[in-house]
């Protein structure tokens, strides 16, 4: 079973509009992972990898599994390699935690191999810790990691474009970022904990969850 490997690490492309971003992962063969605000149901994406030398392919794929519920889905690769399955996990308490996307605070210009002047998303490899007593009563998990500066423009998050990460725990996935609150400090971000997807979602859901991604049917 596989933790956080960097080449699997996704950017998920659903406009033209550099704004228009949001991250995932190559959870299984062909099956993107990311969070259900990032992408509409049933829609045509285009989803980014970046190889360690800094070169980048895009794969087209569709959204196979959409719920608000939870804020996850799940992307189809029209083709992709094989890959080691991943280990999911629950978090009942402080431990430490990774997670790798493209933010918007990494909006770089730059240019390609023929010259042209472009404008990407670089990686943020966010290390902190998980903090599970927080909202408790929403389901959310929080975790702390090292804050960027402030956007510019005060009613956007620096943060934007990290949604659908996922997050990592001693090699297991316990989550996939959802959100940056305008009202929390910079250093915290919410996720969407493994371990409430069995108690959010009806049996034919998690099921689907279990096809798609290899999710357990019953919590660890």
């Amino acid at each position: 079973m596989a933790g956080l490997d960097v080449d699997r690490v996704a950017q998920i492309v659903t406009g033209e509009n550099p704004g228009l971003r949001g991250s995932g992962y190559l959870v299984r063969r062909r099956m993107v992972l990311t969070a259900a605000h990032v992408v509409a149901p049933d829609a045509r994406v285009r989803v980014r990898f970046v190889a360690d030398d800094g070169t980048a392919r895009m794969e087209p794929g569709q959204v196979v599994f959409h719920e608000e519920a939870v804020d996850v889905a799940v992307i189809r690769l029209d083709a992709g390699p094989e890959v080691e399955p991943v280990r999911y996990g629950g978090i009942p308490e402080p431990s430490p935690i990774e997670a790798v996307g493209f933010p918007r605070f990494r909006l770089h210009r730059g240019r390609n191999a023929d010259g042209r002047e472009v404008v990407f998303r670089d990686t943020r490899h966010a290390r902190g810790t998980a903090a599970p007593a927080s909202w408790r009563r929403e389901g959310g998990l929080e975790i702390i990691v090292d804050p960027p500066a402030p956007d510019p423009d005060r009613s956007r998050s620096a943060w934007e474009g990290m949604s659908g990460a996922a997050i990592w725990s001693v090699g297991h996935l316990v989550g996939v970022v959802s959100e940056h609150r305008l009202g929390d400090a910079l250093d915290t971000l919410t996720g969407s904990r493994v371990d409430r997807w069995y108690t959010e979602l009806e049996y034919k859901r998690l099921k689907r969850l279990h096809n798609l991604i290899g999710l357990p049917l019953e919590r660890a």
